[in-house]
């Protein structure tokens, strides 16, 4: 089982704002893949948000999480993680070889 934490730091994010709250949708896709490229696992998940005004600013220090968890084998991959907010559809995305035992 690998389960990968995700941080975002929200504060380069274009949130909308509606009703004194700061909203935005984020998707993020893990995806494991194995030496040959070959997809072994995914998952995508979604984060709705509507953070009030004290809440921005204290995720804006720390940055936003979330975890995801992928069953698989032991073994050596590479680990894509991509994350898309709704609003212009701005990505980013990271990637690292791991080793799973």
């Amino acid at each position: 089982m690998l389960n990968v934490q995700t941080r975002v730091d929200i504060r380069e994010l274009p949130f909308q704002r509606q009703e004194e709250r700061y909203v935005d949708v984020l998707t993020l896709v893990v995806a494991l893949f194995d030496t040959q490229g070959n997809m072994i696992a995914a998952k995508e998940g979604q984060m709705q948000l509507a953070l009030k005004p004290e809440t921005f600013e204290r995720f804006s220090k720390t940055g936003l999480s979330g975890t995801m968890t992928l069953e698989v084998p032991s073994g050596a991959y590479r680990l894509r993680v991509v994350v898309e907010e709704a609003t212009h559809g701005k990505m980013s995305a990271t990637g690292r070889n791991i080793q799973i035992q």
